[in-house]
């Protein structure tokens, strides 16, 4: 796929599924029974206990002081990384 094509994970289109879908607690509500669902099909069909999800976070580079910034040695800058509390 080109950068250009409409399903591509573009940097603006990951910015407004972080904004859009999951700044809201219907969107968040979506993705939990989403991923459940898939991880509790995938489970059953492997026959296993447990999924370890690794999530990355996204660049958000940080400006000044603001909370819940941690160095992200890929981007080699603060980034913000969200709710770490989730």
């Amino acid at each position: 796929m080109d950068k250009g094509h409409e399903a591509g994970a573009s940097q603006s289109r990951l910015s407004r599924l972080e904004n859009d879908v999951l700044g809201n607690a219907t969107g968040l509500e979506a993705l939990d029974t989403a991923l459940t669902r898939s991880a509790d099909t995938l489970l059953k069909r492997k026959n296993k206990k447990r999924l370890i999800i690794e999530l990355d976070s996204t660049e958000d580079p940080a400006h000044f002081k603001q909370e819940v910034v941690a160095y992200n040695g890929h981007f080699a800058r603060n980034c913000f990384h969200g709710d770490q509390g989730l």
